[in-house]
């Protein structure tokens, strides 16, 4: 049960809360009979009011001929457009039943009748249709003495007489928990405390309207016009002094309502019905029109004439929904108001049917796939069918509580409560760990501990969060203003983050713990217009009269424009150049095709709604499969068929590939995988800790373990080649130390001190390989869509869609591209390669200098082995999850040693011997290395990053060029990571990496929030990003700094030792395009090196997650 109770602005109506207040359960029904007027007997019209909780009334009227005897039940007529349900029982009773809630209000007499000819009932009894009962228990005088619930749990309340009325002064909830409440003479409500103890206090003027509301220091006020009980709001102003003023023109339908900055939104509504509205015009004169039926909206029109029609059946029940261009759905409905069917355009039909108590018992898509759910009794969900066959079970404890829940395959997760069934005390997972929560007064979580003892506890004032201690006991702060938005967001070390806000809650401004403030703004809609970077860059945002964005112009002035159709669907996307990509949508809403100037990509789609083919430039590319529960069962394309097998609970289980090579996968109860079966009679078998966290990894040529601190964070990692490598971290679980050592002896150690924000102020490092920097300048220039105009001085080429197709430089690099503007050819100085794609777009096969390298990837994208030309098995990879650990090459099993930002340093055999050593730039230039062993994971591999040779590295969905700095393709997510479509991480890849070409890891600095149609700007909100620890990056780990500028953009990087005052030094446009990064003086490092930093790197912050398999480091990730 909840309870609310309301204030309505009508001191004229008590309430057992006070006058103008409503409560949930305080329901009653007047009935009156109306007196002829020339005769002064009663006449026909009868009239009942029922005064919903919620303050609302809802009226009824019955006509029958003076001296007809009655006949029960007698049924009262609800408004016009209205369904509602009201019966007057022979009994003396009534029954009220809200149009398709299957629930009935019961109304009895409490108090004797108010005269001759009219009466009150009040609520005494909510009976749903399973027959679950709430009962309202009434005092002599009709107040609520108590409620209680269907399992039997009573709230009790108190009264005492103020203003000649009863009120109540406290009220007991089943467990004995209290609030109570005061008053004044006249009956106002003055003060409540809650719970918690918390104290709100009221205040109101002579007529009994409320004026203020207090709690925790923060006061809204509430001023009126009028005089008494006819006055009208006429502002609010909130806890932080914002106000919002309302006017009514009394000679016109019209409400107006206006912000301090002068914004209006008016209302105006229907002459026929003043409580509907018909017209919304905002600050900008953009409108929409509603035109109201008498069962709800039949037509609405909005600011660019697009037309919605809506058409009902008698009940008022929607029946047909016509969107803009056709996309047509209808609905049928029964007797009783359940949803039957719904079709869309393409005559497609999902069919439901329910029991006599109106639970939907089976659900039925257009193919005839069904799922089949019964219920006990009490209407209590017990199991869940799919159209597979695969049954989900519960049950439940006395109070209606899940008590366990169990799959298809039978694990049972179990859930136990206080003994009053109001707080779930603790979750039981299958194999048996457990999960405990505490909570205050106010139902709030204070604590949870897991399976292995471990604490986290949570702090609030009287309205909000305050602070957290993690498990390792480090603690966590943050401060709210009065309206509660978070204003300094406190890390481990006591260093914050602050955010600022305008009047509407949107954010303005976001300073980091060093100061760098980015800057924002918004029109009178809210949207945000303007973004300014802690430099000052400007991006601006334009907007069409729907709210739509159209516009985006970044700080170069260059602008990207966005079409919509009447649904507001992306329809056209154009660059600066204006080249640009066009979506068309079928009837349904789903996309159908995306067209460039060089080519064209189709979808057709199954009756259920699943993707069925994709076509490329009009010819077949590949079709998909399901199995009857609905999983992707296969699909099939220019490499043959790869299929897919599933478990009763629909989890993956196996995967044989075109070929007929088949992986499988032995699976937990909980889902994690305990042994992984490669071809070639490989088995990796994975054990876990109490928090399902990887402690083990064994396989017949090794193993290796793995230890955490008390918040999740790898400390040790231990392999059985005698190589161990160890982790410490700072409060923030930010790496401080990593050392990779054989037997004792540190082969590779890197070690850190950070300023206020965590960034890299000092780096030691002593690795196996001494970094070559090469002497080089460059010099770029750029136009208006961020692609490369020139390098050092030589044209570059792009194709219509924005691929790179010749740099001109000294690798002579050439590339052409194929569907959806994946890379299909790569021509370098010494390399020679074509790529072929599944139609997962999964890259499946290389063919390099006329050696064949055979791809198999799982469903999350994990190259799990490699076969040659002649389909021998070359190579197999073992994961934590998406981190390779282990390769499997020539017989032999090799380590992978990374530094914390999960670029490769060392491979190891299986004696422990370091058999190849790695060392790159921040940006992946190879600056060294040693060893012939082929191995595709090298800079960022740790997260599956591979190494394409000359600076091309392959990320997932497009491909990286360390030489450029540069993406050779735009972002196909749009603006997502950033505005510049084709910068590495901002120019930031010492804090930042985004491993799939599609999103940054790390802190980010963007400053915008904007949602760009389908495609999303930036995130920018300094929430904190929680990510599966597995991601464990870290900043730098080269033998290498940066002085970072307010942008976060590396400035210079330099040697304390070699060339202090000889650094090198990178310019960039206020575009963030790398201009002119040149380097000042040749350095080649030794081992033990010390760098010092003069400004900001910031390093990564992850925390840990659930479904992780970790591996290296694992701070929080923290999103500015």
């Amino acid at each position: 049960m909840s309870f609310s109770h309301t204030y309505n602005a009508d001191p004229s109506v008590p309430g057992i809360f006070g006058n103008g207040w409503s409560f949930s359960y305080d329901e009653s029904l007047t009935n009156t009979i109306y007196l002829d007027n020339s005769s002064g007997t009663p006449s026909d019209k009868n009239v009942a009011l029922i005064s919903r909780g919620s303050g609302q009334g809802v009226p009824f009227t019955f006509s029958a001929p003076i001296g007809t005897p009655p006949v029960f039940p007698i049924i009262f007529n609800p408004e016009g457009g209205h369904f509602d349900r009201l019966t007057q029982e022979l009994e003396g009773y009534w029954n009220y039943e809200p149009k398709g809630s299957h629930t009935r209000y019961r109304f009895d007499h409490i108090l004797p009748p108010l005269g001759d000819y009219s009466d009150r009932m009040h609520l005494t009894g909510i009976t749903d249709a399973n027959g679950n009962k709430v009962t309202i228990e009434r005092n002599a005088d009709a107040t609520i003495k108590t409620v209680t619930d269907a399992s039997g749990r009573a709230t009790s309340f108190s009264y005492a007489s103020f203003g000649g009325a009863p009120r109540c002064i406290l009220m007991t909830t089943p467990d004995g928990r209290t609030a109570s409440y005061t008053y004044d003479v006249r009956g106002n409500l003055t003060q409540s405390i809650d719970l918690l103890g918390t104290v709100t206090t009221y205040t109101y003027d002579n007529d009994n309207f409320v004026t203020s509301l207090s709690v925790a220091g923060a006061t809204t006020l509430f001023a009126y016009t009028g005089t008494g009980n006819d006055k009208k709001i006429a502002s609010i102003t909130d806890a932080e002094s914002h106000i919002i003023t309302y006017t009514k023109d009394d000679n016109l339908p019209i409400t107006t309502v206006s912000d301090a900055a002068g914004n209006t939104f008016t209302y105006e509504t229907s002459k026929e019905d003043p409580k509907t509205t018909t017209t919304v015009t905002d600050p900008f004169d953009s409108s929409t029109t509603t035109i109201q039926g008498p069962s709800g909206p039949t037509e609405i029109i909005d600011p660019w004439g697009y037309h919605t029609y809506m058409e009902y059946d008698t009940r008022g029940n929607l029946t047909r929904l016509e969107r803009p261009h056709g996309h047509i759905t209808t609905y049928t409905y029964d007797a009783n108001d359940n949803l039957l069917t719904s079709t869309d355009a393409y005559n497609k039909t999902w069919t439901y049917l329910y029991d006599t108590k109106h639970n939907l018992i089976r659900r039925t898509s257009p193919l005839g796939r069904a799922t089949i759910l019964s219920y006990d009794t009490q209407g209590q969900l017990l199991t869940t069918t799919d159209s597979g066959g695969s049954t989900t079970a519960f049950t439940y404890d006395g109070y209606g509580n899940v008590k366990t829940r169990t799959d298809a395959i039978s694990n049972v997760t179990s859930f136990s409560y206080d003994a009053h069934g109001l707080h779930l005390l603790s979750i039981t997972d299958p194999q048996n760990r457990t999960t405990s929560y505490l909570y205050d007064n106010n139902d709030r979580t204070t604590r949870v501990t897991y399976d292995d003892s471990r604490l986290v506890n949570y702090t609030y004032d009287a309205l909000a969060l305050i602070s957290r201690t993690n498990e390792s006991g480090t603690v966590f702060n943050q401060q709210h203003n009065k309206l509660l938005a978070s204003t300094k967001v406190f890390d481990g070390l006591g260093n914050y983050t602050a955010y600022g806000y305008d009047g509407y809650g949107n954010l303005t401004s976001h300073r980091d713990p060093l100061g760098n403030t980015s800057l924002y703004s918004y029109d009178g809609n809210g949207r945000q217009i303007a973004g300014f970077d802690p430099l000052m860059h400007k991006q601006s945002f334009g907007y069409d009269e729907r709210g739509m964005l159209t516009s985006f112009t970044d700080e170069r002035n260059n602008t990207s424009t966005f079409i919509y159709d009447g649904n507001r669907f992306l329809f056209l996307a154009l660059d600066p150049l204006d080249n640009g990509t066009m979506y068309t949508y079928d009837k349904a809403g789903r996309i159908v095709s995306r067209s460039s100037s060089r080519s064209k990509t189709e979808q057709n789609y199954t009756d259920d709604g699943q993707l069925s083919q994709i076509k490329h430039d009009g010819v077949l590319a590949g079709t998909f499969s399901y199995d009857s529960a609905g999983n992707m069962a296969s699909f099939a394309d220019w490499a043959g068929t790869t299929s897919f097998s599933h478990d009763a609970a629909n989890r993956i289980t196996g995967i044989t590939y075109p070929d007929s090579r088949y992986v499988s996968f032995s699976l937990l109860p909980d889902g994690l995988p305990q042994t992984i079966h490669y071809p070639g009679g490989v088995a990796v078998s994975y054990t876990y800790d109490d928090r399902q966290r990887i402690s083990a990894i064994s396989w017949s040529g090794g193993s290796l373990s793995l230890n955490y601190d008390p918040g999740g964070k790898v400390t040790s990692i231990s392999r059985s080649n005698g190589t161990a490598s160890s982790y410490s971290y700072d409060k923030n679980g930010r790496v401080l130390n990593i050392s990779h050592a054989k037997d004792s002896v540190p082969f590779a150690a890197m070690s850190y001190v950070r300023d206020a924000a965590g960034n890299v102020t000092q780096e030691a490092v002593d690795l196996p390989l001494s970094p070559v920097i090469p002497d080089y300048d460059i010099t770029s220039t750029f136009n208006a869509a961020n692609q490369l105009a020139t390098f050092n001085g030589n044209p570059v080429s792009y194709d219509l869609d924005g691929n790179l197709t010749a740099m001109n430089d000294s690798r002579g690099l050439t590339a052409s591209y194929g569907a959806e503007n994946r890379l299909n050819n790569l021509s370098l100085s010494s390399i020679n390669s074509t790529y072929s794609y599944n139609l997962l777009g999964q890259r499946v096969r290389i063919d390099r200098n006329s050696t064949v390298i055979n791809r198999y990837q799982d469903q999350h994208n994990r190259l799990l082995f490699e076969t040659d030309s002649s389909n021998t098995i070359t190579a197999l990879y073992i994961y934590s999850g998406p981190r390779p650990l282990v390769m499997l090459r020539g017989g032999e099993s090799y380590f992978y040693h990374y530094d914390q930002r999960g670029s490769t340093v060392a491979l190891t055999n299986s004696t422990g011997d370091v058999v190849s050593t790695y060392i790159f730039s921040p940006f992946g230039l190879n600056l060294g290395r040693q060893g012939s062993i082929e191995n595709p994971f090298t800079w960022i591999g740790a997260l599956g990053v591979e190494d394409d040779g000359e600076g091309i590295y392959y990320m997932t969905n497009r491909h990286y060029d360390a030489y450029s700095k540069r993406f050779l393709q735009k972002d196909p997510s749009g603006f997502t990571g950033s505005h510049n479509l084709y910068a590495y991480v901002g120019n930031n890849p010492v804090n930042l990496v985004d491993p799939e070409g599609l999103n940054w890891l790390g802190q980010s600095t963007a400053y915008s929030n904007v949602t760009l149609g389908i495609m999303l700007v930036a995130v920018n909100t300094g929430a904190v990003l929680t990510a599966p620890a597995w991601l464990g990056v870290g900043g730098v780990a080269l033998c290498g700094v940066a002085i970072i500028n307010g942008a976060q953009r590396i400035l210079s990087v330099r040697d304390n030792e070699k060339d202090y005052n000889d650094p090198d030094y990178n310019i960039w446009d206020a575009g963030a395009d790398l201009v002119d990064p040149t380097r000042l003086g040749r350095n080649t490092l030794d081992s033990g090196t010390s760098w010092w930093l003069d400004a900001p790197i910031n390093d990564t912050d992850y925390g840990n997650m659930k479904t992780s398999t970790p591996d290296i480091s694992f701070p929080e990730f923290t999103l500015d």
